[in-house]
């Protein structure tokens, strides 16, 4: 089955450095669950799966304008 609008999906990441040092990902636990389509991921990676299949491993490399958007600093904060 392939990936398409409205579709459930699992996934399992590896979010790798510039140095190739995995800072985040989801080996060893749970596969991250979300519904096609509706922007739930950031949108390159959500592009990136269209059209996809159970069982393809792929490597996804995205601008800051396909994940979350350039650096603002205004945007920061702590808790």
């Amino acid at each position: 089955m392939q990936i398409t609008q409205n579709a459930v999906v699992t996934f399992h990441y590896a979010l790798i450095n510039d140095q190739g040092e995995v800072i985040d990902g989801t080996k060893g636990g749970d596969p991250i669950p979300y519904l096609h389509g509706h922007k739930n991921i950031v949108p390159g990676l959500e592009s990136a799966l269209e059209g996809k299949s159970t069982g393809d491993h792929f490597k996804v490399m995205l601008t800051a304008a396909q994940a979350y958007g350039d650096y603002d600093e205004d945007k920061v904060f702590f808790i």
